[in-house]
């Protein structure tokens, strides 16, 4: 689950980081400084965004699977009153079977 978060975190944006270097002016000077600096903006911008979006998307899952216990132990809470001796229901017993040869 981290791998999964990290991989799009560093690959867009953090990728045009060291490309971005080694072929601007400090590098290989194969770039101009201005198309460098758009990278370096490219970059930041990819891995900033990236990260949070994913974010985003993981804490509505979250959410989700909150919600969804919750109403699970509601519904559990609710058949478990239901089943009571009190209320006249039907009473859940756990039985052990013993199989011989």
């Amino acid at each position: 689950m981290r791998l999964r978060l990290y991989l799009p975190y560093i690959s867009p944006g953090w990728g045009c980081f060291p490309s971005a270097f080694l072929t601007g002016h400090s590098g290989m000077n194969i770039i101009s400084t201005d198309i460098q600096w758009a990278l370096f903006v490219i970059g930041d911008m990819l891995s900033k965004n990236a990260w949070v979006g994913i974010a985003v998307i993981r804490q509505y899952y979250v959410d989700q699977y909150k919600e969804q216990q919750a109403a699970d132990m509601a519904a559990d809470t609710e058949l478990g009153e239901a089943s009571s001796p009190a209320a006249g229901g039907a009473r859940l017993i756990k039985v052990r079977v013993r199989l011989t040869p």
